[in-house]
């Protein structure tokens, strides 16, 4: 967490750990990219990155059964507060057998970073697979809620898509003290010739589970990515923590993202903002844009 602002804005890709007291989810994103096609069947990966509370209880070593120590250890996400996880390839098949490889891990923020990659064969067609899982963590707008993330995938015969948008996890930027900018980055499967096919947006309702709250306050310009969030409360008081889930299209195929904005006012300091992302620095660099108030 940065301190020296007056404002300390965390944004992840979403928080949790076990639902009963704390949520385990700490944020995420889904995709896919085409591996091998043949006459009548599409193999795709259907990828996940993710960033669980490290020291939840369920999140162990597959071997040892024991704490995440290490980069390159696995730990499944299995069932919690009676909710299985689920990875539902949106042609009838499921799988509950979802592990992690773990990336990175930091102790001090409590976070584990990790990556799944489920290799699926569909038919020719259009699907969307989803992920269920319990649950966010608590102390956020959705805390305690279920997560379900959506990704859209298209292997129709004469489709030329390779894959929908890849999200990259975000570094640390500064961002401005009325209206908060910055950039969400989104790479598209077909490389630099399909970047001007992106589009951003708000997912619906139907991207939050039941009960969920909305975001308000946040708005995504669709051709850029650029994410805007009124900060204006903290004139009069501290504003709540926002989850807003973003879609990225690139008109066949679709991603989706967890964010969590997590503000927290230090009156002691400077009123402006620092934009603060828990998870790996992103392959590329990341654009922010600064609003004054």
């Amino acid at each position: 967490v940065m301190r020296g602002c007056g404002v300390v804005f965390l944004l992840g890709i979403l928080s949790a750990a076990e639902c009963a007291d704390y949520g385990r989810w700490n944020y995420g994103s889904i995709s896919w990219k085409l591996n091998a096609t043949d006459s009548t069947t599409a193999t795709v990966d259907v990828v996940i990155y993710s960033a669980w509370r490290l020291s939840d209880p369920s999140i162990l070593d597959l071997g040892t059964k024991m704490q995440i120590t290490t980069v390159g250890q696995h730990f499944k996400v299995g069932s919690m507060n009676g909710m299985d996880t689920i990875l539902d390839f949106g042609d009838g098949t499921t799988t509950n057998q979802i592990d992690f490889e773990v990336l990175s891990l930091n102790v001090m923020d409590d976070t584990v970073i990790g990556r799944s990659i489920f290799r699926h064969k569909y038919s020719q067609s259009s699907f969307t697979a989803s992920l269920a899982v319990c649950c966010k963590a608590a102390g956020n707008q959705n805390g305690l809620q279920p997560v379900q993330l959506f990704t859209a995938i298209d292997t129709t015969t004469g489709s030329s898509s390779l894959g929908s948008p890849s999200i990259p996890m975000l570094p640390t930027v500064m961002v401005g003290p009325s209206a908060s900018v910055f950039q969400l980055p989104a790479i598209s499967a077909a490389g630099a010739a399909g970047r001007a096919n992106l589009q951003w947006a708000l997912g619906g309702a139907g991207s939050y589970s039941p009960g969920s709250i909305l975001p308000t306050g946040v708005t995504v310009a669709a051709s850029t990515g650029a994410v805007s969030v009124d900060t204006s409360c903290y004139a009069t008081a501290s504003c709540a923590d926002v989850h807003a889930v973003v879609v990225v299209s690139d008109g066949t195929a679709s991603s989706s993202a967890d964010l969590l904005i997590h503000l927290l006012l230090d009156p002691t300091l400077s009123p402006s903002l620092t934009l603060t992302l828990r998870a790996p620095a992103a392959p590329h660099p990341l654009a922010a844009a600064t609003a004054s108030s």
